[in-house]
């Protein structure tokens, strides 16, 4: 009995053995799934962060195509192309580059960016089509484009007195009625239409049956003899003629059908407002001329006998396609917490400090005082009713000059007296959003530098104010009156200002002036004053991809814009 219980006991002790294998061997598995869970959870998440590092890269192409257009791929030194990027998430670093120089055939590019975060890395990229090269760069070439939307018995581009404008100018109009230089005013560049008339391609007529061609064993040929056939063209003798070829001498005119404007020749005699093609020597531009007199053997070039349909332009007058730029987007304004609005209002000896994001129902810096906007090198959001800055001064406080200003405006803006706003140093990083529909009125001898995005309020610049930066708008009217100075820092050809509103009429009057670009309706300027060509610097611009849609618009009537001009693809 007893060793029948000593036998149970020791297989007992084997069962416990087998059970504590067989638990250990579990854990032991379980244990390793975990690890394995874990290891592989942060291969997928690094190969995340790769991917978004990725992306990163390929918008960033996107971005500078569509500000700068096929020139990005010019550029050996461009420090995006051609040198990695570094990012970082939660502290660790990663990177993203190109990989290689751009595939470039076929007027396409294939370029492919690759990310990489620890030991995880992804590929992705991009084609883009590069025969619609069209983007900000592109837009601001011209000293002026006026879009001419809408324009019923009005001109165009209007310019009057001694007023001017240097640099090549661009229009969507197809009459040339609709462009008056009067007085002693000029524009000092190209000009380009989209004219539809073009000089006819062949003029060369075969033989009807039964007309008459000319030799010189029919001569002699007379006045009487009705149109004469000779090496493509009908002729008309003026008066006897026994030995002359049609087209040596004036005594044969060409016959040109009526209502037809055809190139000029040498030996026809012009009356006055006839009208021929012709292009000066070594240039492949035709031109269309108008006799101001009766004239034979006066090149129209010489501008002797004929002048241009537009006279007083320095340059060529070209013929283009139709451009169709995009709106200004105008943003939703931000919400804040607080639900009745603040007010600050500096006067006397009474200075003003603004340290926090808010909305605010009133914002009056007057009477010589300053109100400093501390913006801590990040973004100051600021939301105001009613901002009114009358002699006086709008300044800011950055350790490193890196803070962002955005204002929202809802009811009126006003600028008066010598009052200036931000400094001339900063204004690429000051943008003001107005909402209201009551016009903003600059006067005095106001200095603003900054930025404007107008949603439907005309602006009036008046008196002798200064403005560095862009202005946006979606209203009507745009009226620079007295000495209006609307200069690029420092003169620097790079630098010039930008006023984008595709719907308004841009008036000067007085001695005002523009040194950008000018993106308009219509113009007119009276006076002395003048638009002056200077390329505005819009890299260092935060809110321009905000404000315009490059990659929706198109830059003709073949451009196939926007999306289509850039696939992404994944490797």
């Amino acid at each position: 009995m007893n060793k029948f219980f000593k036998d149970e006991s020791g297989i007992a002790i084997i069962m416990v053995i087998i059970l504590l294998l067989a638990v250990g061997t579990l854990v032991s598995a379980l244990m390793s799934a975990e690890v394995f869970n874990i290891s592989f959870t942060e291969n997928d998440v690094n190969q995340t962060k790769a991917f978004y590092l990725a992306e990163a890269g390929v918008q960033r192409v996107e971005s500078l195509f569509n500000k700068h257009g096929n020139s990005i791929f010019d550029d050996q030194d461009n420090d995006f192309l051609y040198n990695e990027k570094e990012l970082s998430f939660d502290g660790q670093p990663g990177f993203y580059k190109v990989t290689k120089d751009p595939i470039i055939e076929d007027d396409k590019a294939k370029i492919e960016i690759l990310g990489k975060y620890k030991n995880s890395e992804k590929r992705l990229g991009i084609t883009i089509d590069l025969s619609s090269d069209f983007s900000l760069s592109n837009v601001v070439e011209n000293s002026l484009f006026a879009a001419g939307t809408n324009i019923l018995g009005s001109s165009v581009i209007n310019l009057k007195g001694s007023s001017s404008i240097t640099g090549d100018v661009k229009s969507n109009i197809s009459d040339y009625d609709l462009i008056q230089l009067d007085g002693s005013s000029y524009i000092d560049g190209n000009l380009s239409l989209n004219y539809q008339e073009s000089p006819p391609e062949n003029i060369k007529q075969e033989k009807k049956p039964g007309d008459t061609e000319w030799t010189l064993d029919n001569s002699p040929y007379d006045s009487g003899d009705g149109i004469i056939w000779h090496d493509g063209l009908y002729y008309r003798a003026r008066y006897y003629t026994a030995s002359h070829e049609p087209g040596t001498h004036e005594v044969w005119q060409v016959v040109i059908p009526e209502g037809e404007n055809w190139p000029w020749f040498e030996k026809q005699i012009y009356n006055s407002g006839d009208k021929v093609w012709h292009k000066k020597e070594n240039e492949d531009n035709k031109e269309l001329y108008t006799a101001k007199y009766s004239t034979q053997g006066s090149e129209p070039t010489d501008l002797v006998a004929w002048e241009r349909q537009i006279p007083n332009v320095s340059k060529n007058i070209e013929y283009t396609e139709k451009v169709d730029y995009p709106d200004v987007n105008f943003p939703q304004f931000p919400k804040f917490e607080q639900d009745i609005p603040k007010t600050i209002e500096t006067k006397g000896n009474k200075n003003g400090i603004l340290d926090e994001d808010g909305y605010y129902d009133q914002i009056t810096v007057k009477s010589n005082t300053n109100l400093t906007i501390d913006r801590n090198d990040s973004d100051r959001i600021i939301r105001v009713k009613n901002l009114n800055i009358d002699q006086g001064h709008v300044k800011f406080a950055d350790p490193n000059g890196k803070g962002k200003l955005i204002i929202y405006v809802e009811e009126s803006i006003n600028f008066g007296g010598s009052s200036t706003f931000g400094n001339l140093e900063q204004k690429e990083n000051v943008i003001i959003h107005y909402a209201g529909s009551d016009s903003i009125d600059f006067k005095g001898s106001t200095k603003f530098y900054g930025s404007l995005n107008v949603e439907s309020a005309d602006i009036n610049l008046g008196g002798s104010n200064a403005v560095s930066g862009y202005i946006f708008s979606g209203g009507e009217n745009i009226t620079v009156s007295g000495a209006v100075s609307i200069p690029g820092q420092n003169n620097n050809e790079d630098d010039g200002v930008l006023i984008y509103a595709l719907n308004s009429n841009l008036s000067f009057n007085g001695s005002g002036s523009l040194k950008g670009s000018a993106i308009v309706n219509n113009v007119n300027l009276v006076g002395n004053t003048s638009i002056d060509y200077a390329r505005p610097n819009f890299e260092d611009y935060f809110f321009i991809e905000d404000i315009l849609d490059f990659e929706n618009s198109s830059g003709g009537s073949n451009s196939s814009g926007g999306d289509n001009n850039i696939i992404w693809y994944n490797k």
